[in-house]
């Protein structure tokens, strides 16, 4: 079966959000686990997860530090964020990482929205080259960098026409958003969405309210 024949098989495809929506709560309280031990991932990618005999683990541990430390892009990779982007010059056309960002539960919440729309979309959030580090490829930071509404509304159109639903939709655009400070702003929160309490129908519906002083900006 083609994976567009997949998509168009609306008891394959419940059956796959189904499994995917346990195997993400899983790795979400796991990175949930590490904050409230003060402690950012930093670089929660496809490559730091896992599944090992019967369970789903996060690795890459490595490099992980305590809030409000300095942590090396190095680390972080392609779970950087766009606020670790700084432009040089005043015409954004050399976009470079920061050497090093203190981190924040912001950092992992952004990662997580990234990983969680790779994974559903089957898709990079940002292409990238990938025979170059990201730091020496321009149009991954220059895109990143330059991160606005009208990028969230694409990865949300993107979302919904793979037919993961509004309430996929509406968790991933809040952890994607540019400024730390408009996403939710602890695991806790993320954790506390609709999404991960919904049954195969209600996944295709709108959450309504997420959290006190979030704003849905692009679900009607």
């Amino acid at each position: 079966m083609t994976k567009q024949n997949y998509r168009n098989d609306p008891n394959r495809l419940d059956a796959y959000l189904g499994k995917i929506q346990k195997i993400f709560k899983t790795i979400g309280s796991s990175i949930h686990y590490l904050h409230r031990q003060n402690v950012i991932h930093g670089n929660l990618s496809m490559e730091s997860c896992g599944k090992f005999e019967d369970g789903w683990k996060v690795t890459g541990l490595i490099g992980a530090q305590s809030i409000g430390n300095p942590m090396t892009t190095l680390h972080m990779d392609t779970a950087a964020p766009p606020e670790a982007i700084t432009f040089i010059g005043k015409q954004q056309q050399n976009a470079q990482l920061f050497e090093t960002y203190p981190v924040s539960p912001a950092i992992d919440i952004w990662a997580f929205g990234k990983l969680m729309f790779e994974v559903l979309v089957g898709k990079p959030l940002i292409p990238r080259d990938t025979e170059k580090h990201i730091r020496n490829d321009q149009r991954y930071l220059t895109i990143l960098g330059c991160w606005n509404e009208d990028d969230l509304v694409q990865a949300v159109s993107m979302m919904e026409d793979t037919g993961n639903g509004t309430l996929a939709a509406d968790l991933i655009s809040h952890c994607l958003c540019k400024h730390p400070e408009q996403r939710p702003q602890s695991m806790e929160e993320v954790l506390s969405h609709p999404f991960w309490a919904a049954s195969s129908s209600q996944r295709k519906t709108s959450s309504g309210n997420f959290g006190s002083s979030m704003k849905r900006r692009f679900l009607v």
